[in-house]
C-alpha cells in the first residue's frame, strides 16, 4: 500500500474577529484624538482669555498718566503672577487629565487586544 501525502493542516482565523479587533483599535484610536483636540481647544481657549485679560489690564495702565504708589505696583504684580499661575494650573490640570484619559483609553485596548490574541491562538 502506498502512502497518499496529506496536504499539511493550516491554522484556521477567524478573519471576522480580526476585523472586529481592527475596527475597536481604530475607534479607539479616534477617541483619543478627540480627547487630545478637545483639550488643545480648551487649552487655546484659555490662552486667548489669559492674553485678552492681559491685554485689557496693559490698555488700563497706558490710560493711566500718574505714577502709583509702591505698595500699588507691588500688588499688582502679584496679581498678575498669581493670575499666571492660575493659568497655568489650570492648563496642567486640563492636559494631565487627557493624558490620564488617554491612558485608560490605550490600557483597555491593550487588554482587550491581549485576550483576542489568546482567543485566536487557542
Amino acid at each position: 500500500m502506498a502512502k497518499t501525502a496529506s496536504a499539511p493542516k493550516l491554522p484556521t482565523f477567524d478573519i471576522d474577529a480580526l476585523f472586529a479587533q481592527a475596527k475597536a483599535n481604530l475607534d479607539a484610536a479616534t477617541e483619543a484624538q478627540s480627547v487630545f483636540i478637545d483639550a488643545a481647544k480648551s487649552i487655546g481657549q484659555l490662552r486667548a482669555d489669559y492674553a485678552a485679560e492681559t491685554l485689557a489690564y496693559a490698555k488700563s495702565l497706558m490710560a493711566t498718566t500718574e505714577p502709583k504708589p509702591a505698595d500699588a505696583v507691588v500688588a499688582e504684580v502679584r496679581a498678575a503672577a498669581e493670575r499666571l499661575l492660575a493659568a497655568t494650573r489650570k492648563e496642567i490640570e486640563i492636559s494631565t487629565k487627557a493624558q490620564g484619559d488617554v491612558a485608560a483609553l490605550v490600557q483597555a485596548r491593550l487588554a482587550a487586544n491581549f485576550e483576542n490574541m489568546k482567543k485566536l491562538a487557542a
